[in-house]
């Protein structure tokens, strides 16, 4: 693969079609080069590029490298909900192709993912041109990638592309392009030994050899001087040209990778942390800035040129150090919001880095990230209870807890199989009562949204001993038999849920009237569905009686069930306030059933094109979020969430 492997998608984009490309290949092997070439042709077109490269902090902070993304056109704020960022990348194409870049997209965090991914689809028709540049191949790195960049491409149709290793008459290319100079087959041996075709590595190390005075050249020709050359090690190879024997710019170096960005507000703090004049950190600063060690990023943050650089830097503190410097750094700004600019998120992650096992400080600042993540980012939020988890003293008894909201989380951000999974390790620790209850619900509705209802009867049948009101139970068992084909059960099963409803507490109610009026709607007792749809109206409007979250959930319940049972102008006017709960919660469309009502709606009143429109459009949104689309039911049926924002 060469500078030029994407000259044709170039051409197609002039031409007004987009496409979207995943390059792959280990830490070095050339495939940042490649893309900058690549924005380097499109910019020479006059046409919009942005470039973002995603870093390891970046897993935990909602819309971090989507942020640097839309930072480089000064867009300050970022839309939680990706349908702005679709709106974002249209308006851009209205005036002229446009060419978005993700490097390291392995390291990005989800949220961004879903919105580029989510764009690239949208826009399918339009001069976009979307290229994501990772070190492992997306169906092989979990969730993620598979779940998002994992939609967009293939290698059938030549959208995947693998970076190699340099060989032969290419390597021989890249030495003469350093060198000046073809090298000899000794040269050639010793290049493919130490650094596998790795380009950078040969480029770093040919200039390690030139500087060490162990090449010679002689008619055009480079040779080893010596039959012993010298064996730079990878980090020597490419760390010897940056930092050269200047120790005060390798500790700043280290520093740096710590922070892994920073802005020149950082100086006096990376004086401190390095024990030096700020004088000297100045110094040593501007060096590593002039030598391209250090790169600014035009948001006024300042990174390294390449990645391995700070990977390299970092992996020299070691382990016991890094978190002595972790946790210094928490320390230092701790109370600091304005005076440094650090994110909430990113300080929390050096509280957290910086702790060892047993430190409830830490676990309480992991639980507030986590709190503070989950109105626009619950995907991001269940990291950090993880993270809390990790924290955690072994047998802890918040354990159970804590995995419970992962769960929620979870299920929150459409990640139903992730949500399922904590959910099991949850009911492993979790004694009977509420937290139990709604555990228990929460994987009922990603069975149910997955087309697993068996597994959801399943789970309802083992926890029947368990439960501390059976209502919700029965409800769910009612609806999961009838999409099962058992509709004289799921009769049953509704008929004991109604005589023992009104008994139950808001919140169980909220999950009772959901799953009663789906299975009213699907057995054809529509006056009772509406009797459900009217429950979950007033549900969803008292403000006292359930957070806000929940109220979201039982609004779009009320309108999935409304629209079921052809109530049009009830689906409309419910969908809207729900939408009006969504925004105050930081979520909505849980399962998918606000989007299905839309459609429902549309077409119950005649409006086949919307509806159809409303279906392929959101359709994309649902698969990459995980649903499945079930033959025989009306589609990605989720449920109301059992326990709002927590």
């Amino acid at each position: 693969m060469n500078e030029f492997v994407f000259d044709c998608a170039i051409e197609r984009l002039s031409a007004g079609a987009g496409s979207t490309y995943l390059i792959h290949g280990e830490a070095g092997t050339g495939k940042t080069h490649l893309l900058r070439s690549t924005l380097d042709a499109a910019r020479r077109r006059g046409w919009t590029c942005l470039y973002a490269a995603a870093h390891e902090y970046d897993r935990d902070i909602p819309y971090a490298t989507l942020r640097t993304l839309v930072g480089v056109l000064g867009h300050s704020t970022v839309s939680s909900d990706p349908s702005g960022v679709t709106a974002l990348l249209q308006s851009m194409t209205d005036s002229s192709p446009v060419v978005v870049v993700v490097d390291d997209a392995h390291l990005a965090d989800e949220d961004s993912l879903v919105a580029v991914t989510l764009a690239a689809r949208h826009l399918a028709g339009r001069p976009l041109l979307v290229i994501f540049a990772s070190r492992t191949r997306p169906w092989m790195t979990g969730e993620r990638l598979f779940a998002t960049i994992g939609h967009l491409v293939s290698e059938q149709a030549r959208t995947v592309l693998e970076v190699r290793p340099v060989e032969g008459q290419a390597l021989g290319g890249l030495v003469e392009s350093v060198l000046g100079a073809v090298p000899d087959e000794r040269l050639t041996g010793y290049l493919t030994e130490r650094t596998r075709g790795n380009a950078l590595l040969v480029r770093e190390t040919v200039n390690a050899l030139h500087t060490a005075g162990a090449l010679r050249i002689e008619q055009g020709i480079g040779y080893l001087v010596d039959d012993s050359p010298p064996q730079f090690s990878r980090a020597a190879a490419l760390l010897h040209r940056l930092f050269p024997r200047d120790h005060a710019v390798r500790v700043l170096g280290r520093l740096v990778a710590v922070f892994e960005r920073v802005d020149l507000d950082y100086l006096p703090l990376l004086a401190e942390l390095a024990e030096r004049s700020l004088g000297e950190v100045r110094a040593a600063f501007d060096s590593l800035v002039s030598s391209g060690a250090l790169v600014a990023t035009g948001s006024g943050w300042y990174e390294f040129g390449h990645p391995l650089i700070g990977e390299l830097l970092y992996d020299e503190i070691g382990p016991a150090e890094r978190r002595r410097v972790h946790a210094a750094i928490a320390a230092r700004i701790e109370g600091t919001d304005h005076e440094l600019g650090m994110p909430a998120l990113e300080r929390a992650r050096h509280a957290t880095e910086g702790a060892a096992r047993g430190d409830t400080v830490a676990v309480t600042v992991a639980l507030r990230a986590a709190d503070r993540a989950l109105r626009t980012s619950p995907r991001a939020a269940a990291r950090w209870y993880g993270r809390a988890l990790d924290l955690l003293p072994r047998a802890d008894a918040a354990a159970g807890e804590i995995l419970r909201r992962q769960s929620a989380a979870y299920w929150k951000g459409s990640r139903p199989a992730l949500a399922v999974e904590a959910g099991r390790k949850a009911l492993g620790l979790l004694e009977a009562g509420s937290s139990r209850d709604r555990t228990v619900a929460t994987m009922v509705h990603c069975h149910n949204a997955m087309g697993d209802p068996q597994s959801a009867v399943d789970l309802l049948v083992s926890e029947v001993e368990e439960v501390t009101d059976p209502t919700p139970y029965f409800a769910q068992r009612a609806a999961m038999s009838a999409r099962l084909g058992d509709t004289d059960q799921a009769r049953v099963l509704a008929a004991t849920a109604w005589s023992q409803v009104r008994e139950s507490t808001p919140a169980d109610q909220v999950i009772a009237y959901t799953y009663l009026g789906q299975i009213e709607a699907s057995v054809g007792t529509f006056p009772n569905a509406l009797e459900a749809v009217d429950q979950l109206a007033i549900l969803g409007t008292d403000e006292r009686e359930l957070p806000v979250g929940t109220r979201t959930g039982a609004l779009e319940s009320a309108a999935h069930n409304a629209a079921t049972a052809g109530a049009t102008g009830r689906a409309n006017a419910l969908l809207t306030k729900a939408g009006e709960a969504a925004g105050l919660a930081g979520f909505g469309n849980l399962g998918g059933q606000a989007v299905l009502a839309r459609a429902l709606a549309e077409f119950t009143a005649g409006e086949w094109t919307a509806a159809s429109e409303t279906i392929a459009r959101e359709a994309v949104h649902l698969e990459v979020l995980g649903y499945a689309q079930q033959s025989g039911s009306p589609a990605w049926c989720g449920g109301a969430d059992p326990h709002g924002p927590r």
